[in-house]
């Protein structure tokens, strides 16, 4: 029911024709995914859809900088992960590259292999450009400089994901039919080929966000203290500098955090200079609190105008000519004549209606007008009387 929906934002989010998204083996991809534990899916569902995790991400949502923690001269986007251009990346992407390469050994074609490695390699230095199908280190294939044109076509960060082009399968059949006569065991072979090449590229993809998150989270429990005493020492500089540059964003009463130098502050334990980022939180609450009353009074004050003007020109379409309420402005003279607002009139309170048949407190029932109006239309007659004489 939700096919044509889903692949549209699968080809949104690629970039993709309905031609690319037709050359993927999307029956081998399910195979592959079908096999994992429950425990994985979830994680390789967000890699094959872009949905990890980034400083980009981070930037849009939570208004954090958007560098790459191991270089600190690139935005971190999907794509930068696996291309990072920092000596330690580098050395580490390798490493994984090798892994890769000792899982696809014993079951892939040498020829194949060879061709598969370069294009990652190629597409690691250098993401944005389009790699040459007949680069003199491609061998002389048919079918394998089919699906290598074909494959960058699609995207090989795609590829990296599992989105395979079908035509590797016709590769990897030709190569193998040239050194085994066999058919079906070609084509079974074919098949579990595909399965160990998808999964072989998800476990190279986690190694590289792995050796990220460690980057950026810690390796192990020293380095992970370590990072958060890093950006606690971040967060306290930030605070000195601003209120050094405006220190009426602290009351008068909480100056006293900033009495001691920078440096003693930097001095503090972990749990001690914990402490004293949470007493700066709560003192910069209150301004950050006036600072959001007066936006949100701004915003008011704007939709206040804005809902004005629109009911005054809502009015001065009602006063256009021989129209009601042209007719109904007491400013027209016609419409003195027909108005009632002249003839003098007893301004009657709430208590004092007519009711015919009404029950008074007391449970009586009056049978006519209420005591009430009774004596005010009395006083009213007799002023009227006296008026006359």
């Amino acid at each position: 029911m939700h096919f044509s929906n889903f692949r549209e934002k699968l080809e949104k989010d690629s970039k993709w024709d309905n031609h690319q998204y037709e050359q993927i083996e999307w029956e081998a991809h399910r195979t592959a995914i079908l096999s994992l534990p429950c425990s994985h899916k979830t994680s390789i569902s967000k890699l094959s859809h872009k949905l990890w995790n980034t400083n980009k991400q981070n930037s849009r949502f939570y208004h954090e900088p958007n560098m790459c923690p191991s270089c600190l001269c690139c935005p971190e986007t999907w794509h930068h992960v696996f291309s990072c251009q920092n000596p330690r990346s580098i050395h580490e992407r390798e490493s994984a590259q090798e892994i890769l390469l000792e899982s696809l050994t014993g079951i892939t074609p040498p020829l194949l292999l060879s061709t598969i490695m370069f294009g990652i390699s190629q597409w690691s230095s250098h993401p944005n450009i389009d790699l040459d199908p007949t680069t003199p280190d491609i061998p002389s294939v048919r079918s394998l400089q089919a699906a290598f044109s074909a494959q960058t076509d699609i995207g090989w960060g795609a590829f990296l994901r599992g989105h395979l082009c079908t035509k590797w399968a016709q590769a990897f059949l030709d190569l193998y039919k040239s050194k085994n006569n066999s058919t079906g065991s070609a084509e079974s072979g074919a098949k579990r080929w595909k399965k160990k090449l998808i999964i072989s590229l998800w476990t190279y993809r986690k190694a590289v966000g792995s050796q990220r998150n460690a980057v950026v989270h810690g390796k192990n429990k020293e380095r992970t203290i370590s990072k958060k005493v890093q950006l606690m020492h971040t967060q306290a500089i930030s605070y000195y500098a601003k209120f050094t540059s405006d220190n009426h964003c602290i009351p008068v009463s909480r100056r006293f955090l900033f009495n001691d130098p920078l440096d003693t502050t930097l001095s503090l334990l972990r749990p001690a200079l914990k402490c004293w980022l949470l007493s700066v939180e709560e003192a910069l609450s209150p301004q950050r609190h006036r600072d959001d009353l007066t936006r949100k009074q701004g915003l008011m004050t704007l939709d206040k105008f804005l809902v004005k003007r629109a009911q005054a020109e809502k009015q001065e379409l009602l006063r256009a000519p021989f129209s009601t309420g042209y007719y109904r402005n007491l400013q027209n003279p016609m419409s003195r004549t027909h108005s009632r607002r002249d003839l003098p009139q007893l301004r009657q309170t709430p208590l004092a209606t007519k009711t015919n048949g009404t029950t008074c407190r007391s449970g009586k029932n009056t049978g006519g007008k209420h005591p009430l109006i009774k004596s005010v239309q009395y006083a009213h007659n007799t002023w009227v009387a006296l008026e006359d004489r």
